[in-house]
């Protein structure tokens, strides 16, 4: 089980609430993609790394639009729900169990790193490394 404990607070067990995330919880509406795509995020052929994806909701949406996507959640129940999501949407997602902030992907290999209310959990010190890391350059 992935635990993630914040100064002052009970454990956080992701794998135990997957299946809820999953069930419960829901998605940005359409009109925050149509604005992400006036900005240039989550177009199609778009390489796209989704930091702390959980259940896609961010990552589904992309790889609906025709976006490369690559998923990575620190919790593999989290992995799984967004697996689940990606099959009931008919959408080819990448998925990886790791840390956000040690993906273990070449440099430079992705236009666009996003994440989904979860930039909190993440070492800030680290992902300030981590993700220019990951950008192309142009």
């Amino acid at each position: 089980m992935t635990d993630l404990q914040i100064e002052g607070t009970k454990p956080l067990h992701w794998d135990a609430i997957s299946q809820d995330y999953l069930q419960y919880r829901p998605g940005y509406p359409s009109r925050f993609f149509v604005l992400l795509r006036h900005l240039g995020v989550g177009l199609a052929g778009q390489d796209i790394l989704d930091l702390g994806s959980g259940t896609g909701a961010l990552a589904v949406p992309f790889a609906r639009q025709g976006a490369r996507v690559t998923a990575v959640d620190l919790s593999r129940g989290q992995i799984e729900a967004g697996q689940q999501a990606s099959r009931r949407h008919g959408v080819k997602i990448a998925f990886k169990v790791a840390a956000a902030e040690e993906t273990g992907f070449p440099d430079h290999c992705f236009d666009v790193v996003s994440a989904s209310m979860c930039w909190g959990y993440f070492d800030m010190k680290r992902m300030e490394v981590e993700v220019p890391r990951l950008l192309r350059v142009e």
